[in-house]
């Protein structure tokens, strides 16, 4: 359903932004009429972006990764960082995950600690009897 309505609109915009938005400059009420022609809401006719350019930061970020094959965006934000971008991590994912390049699970450690039974002092419990009984 939203990704529908997110067509409907990106094509509303298409068409006002093709020339046919002169013919509706002169009254506020045709252009509600014609939104609601569409089902298009007014507020999004209106919308201006005020996203920044990030030609640059896809430039540097596909750089990095071209030098330094094995670092994924994580690693890849902390150089961006030292380099001085004010960038958020969410972003340099999105950006990394759009050009393409393979996002990798990160696995938890496993500890040796965790396989050996532990009595309530926290320290590695043996049965020495129950060892000795079942060896022959």
């Amino acid at each position: 359903m939203l990704s529908s309505f997110r067509q409907a609109a990106s094509v509303a915009r298409t068409w006002f932004r093709d020339g046919n938005r002169a013919s509706f400059k002169s009254s506020s009420h045709r252009v509600r009429q014609a939104c609601g022609a569409l089902h298009f809401d007014p507020s999004s006719y209106h919308y201006k972006s005020c996203r920044t350019g990030q030609a640059s930061l896809v430039l540097r970020i596909r750089e990095i990764y071209q030098t330094r094959v094995r670092y994924g965006y994580r690693r890849i934000h902390v150089l961006l960082r030292r380099e001085g971008w004010r960038v958020n991590i969410k972003k340099t994912r999105r950006i990394y995950n759009e050009m393409g390049f393979p996002l990798r699970n990160k696995h938890p450690k496993r500890r040796v600690n965790d396989l050996l039974p532990h009595d309530h002092n926290g320290v590695g419990a043996f049965d020495a009897t129950l060892a000795r009984s079942s060896f022959p």
